[in-house]
């Protein structure tokens, strides 16, 4: 019997033995590029109306005014019913999009509060990373998207475009020659 016949037949019978070895089975994960989609308006806007009822700031009328507007983003509604139940969050928003407005410093306080709601608080950061990158404010935009997942998002694809661009404008540092010890 020939190397290469031998060979064949070894592959062969280790397929046949051992099925989980000559097969690596393929993991997925529960999510990924091709498994994150945008949020409908149902979705966000039953998050949202349960946030604000737990909160007891739920205000039907001006609820049901901001998702009566169809040609308005998820993401712009749900910033939108955010500020009926923050409205000094939301003004730092507005704030972070004035032209002539200084640059923050730091992210807001509430982008960490960990007693607010997860749902609310990545999608503010978000709406305030996206007001930052477009003001090329970038470092205080990685600040504000820190601990965010795109699963908590109603528009992870602008989560992940607007990171991208706030990381490439903000490579990381790196040493500089003069501050490596010398080599011995």
């Amino acid at each position: 019997m020939s190397v290469r016949k031998w060979l064949a037949a070894a592959a062969v019978t280790t397929g046949f033995a051992l099925p989980g070895l000559a097969a690596d089975p393929v993991k997925t994960t529960p999510f990924g590029f091709s498994t994150l989609k945008p949020a409908t308006d149902a979705d966000a806007k039953a998050k949202l109306e349960g946030w604000l009822k737990a909160t007891g700031k739920f205000d039907a009328a001006r609820f049901e005014a901001v998702w009566a507007q169809p040609g308005r983003t998820v993401a712009d509604r749900t910033l939108d019913s955010i500020a009926i139940g923050l409205p000094d969050a939301v003004a730092l928003v507005t704030a972070a999009k004035q032209p002539g407005a200084a640059a923050p410093t730091e992210a807001p306080k509430v982008l960490k509060d960990a007693k607010l709601d997860p749902f609310v608080r990545a999608n503010l950061a978000a709406a305030y990373a996206r007001a930052l990158a477009g003001k090329r404010v970038y470092e205080e935009a990685l600040d504000a998207l820190a601990g965010v997942t795109p699963e908590q998002l109603v528009d992870p694809a602008g989560f992940f475009f607007y990171k991208a661009v706030a990381a490439r404008a903000n490579p990381p540092r790196r040493r500089r020659l003069v501050d490596r010890p010398p080599a011995r």
